[in-house]
């Protein structure tokens, strides 16, 4: 008998729009992270040929252009790793868990990973290499999977694209050594084959359960708001700035650590400020020297705040608004200030 603990849920969506589909991909990441998740394997596909940026990757637009020329779209996903290419024959394996509930760190995550995408391959009679450093798994001195990753807060993200069938016309163009399983094995493979080995491997290596669930409301909303808002525009496709928050207001305070009686006095002057627009907000609450966790980025108010040490600091989309306060402000001197941001953002 399988325990509640080593169950996940198997997704199998499909979905066209290749950007769509990595604001699925994060909108899971955010709500495992949130405990409104289990942890989940997913498996997709995309038709349009395309090129899948990571989240750091700046391309220079002569790169761009030739890209597009050949026909070839451009994503970014949120995700550290290696350049990969995408199309329908192109299986995508996203693995998706916390590592405190499910008592797996970001590098056995990993491990395993690899592990299993390689005894996959071996079942066509391949001898799979796993190369770490390159984020890739070769057969034949070719890749057949490329890997990233990304973290957010204590969730971890394993994104695997296994070329399955590409077009090698394409593939080749945009990375030189890539090849595909129909190639190397020298078969013809049935993508319904493919899952369910995908599926056996990932339960046997993993030590898991697979259910067939669906994506839940709240990552339904949530991938749609990311989609809105992040995966639909050119600022972050090509220049790979993101928004600061899913919410129309991030708020951030900076305090002492342990906060001072005047850091906590702060905190709750705020928390009852923005009550009636509590559902617009994001709060963050920053303690000095503890470290941002993995997944968030430093705004330029934090940045300020905690290089030049005001104590205790409001920062408001970014902006430092208040710092250095000796006395705490007034609820509604509070509430002019976020009013003031929300009018600007509307």
């Amino acid at each position: 008998m399988v325990n509640e603990a080593s169950k996940w849920r198997i997704l199998h969506n499909f979905i066209n729009e290749l950007n769509f589909n990595l604001a699925v991909d994060e909108a899971i990441l955010r709500c495992i992270q949130e405990g409104l998740s289990k942890p989940t394997l997913r498996l997709w596909r995309s038709s349009q040929p395309s090129i899948i940026l990571n989240k750091s990757d700046e391309v220079p637009s002569k790169i761009l252009n030739e890209w597009q020329s050949l026909g070839l779209s451009v994503a970014r996903s949120c995700m550290n790793g290696c350049l990969i290419y995408n199309d329908e024959g192109v299986l995508n394996i996203t693995i998706t868990s916390n590592e405190l509930k499910d008592k797996l760190s970001f590098k056995r995550l990993h491990e395993l990973t690899y592990e299993f995408i390689s005894s996959m391959l071996s079942k066509f009679d391949l001898k799979p290499v796993v190369n770490e450093e390159l984020r890739l798994v070769l057969v034949n001195n070719k890749i057949l999977a490329s890997i990233s990753s990304a973290s957010f807060y204590d969730s971890n993200l394993i994104f695997a694209a296994l070329y399955i069938s590409p077009n090698l016309n394409f593939i080749t163009k945009t990375l030189s050594q890539a090849s595909s399983l129909e190639k190397e094995a020298n078969i013809q493979v049935n993508l319904n084959e493919i899952k369910s080995i995908v599926k056996n491997e990932f339960e046997r290596v993993f030590k898991v359960s697979l259910i067939e669930e669906k994506l839940n409301e709240k990552e339904e909303e949530t991938a749609e708001r990311l989609y809105k808002i992040k995966y639909s525009k050119g600022e972050w496709i090509i220049k790979g700035e993101e928004p600061l928050t899913l919410k129309d207001i991030l708020i951030e305070v900076y305090v002492a650590y342990p906060p001072t009686a005047l850091d906590r006095k702060f905190i709750e002057a705020i928390s009852k400020a923005i009550e009636p627009i509590k559902d617009k907000v994001e709060v963050r609450i920053w303690k000095r020297g503890r470290g941002i966790p993995p997944g968030v980025n430093l705004t330029p108010g934090l940045r300020k705040a905690s290089k030049e040490s005001i104590i205790p600091a409001l920062i408001v989309n970014g902006e430092l608004k208040l710092g250095r306060i000796t006395f705490i402000p007034s609820e509604n001197e509070l509430k002019k200030i976020f009013e003031e941001v929300l009018k600007e953002k509307n």
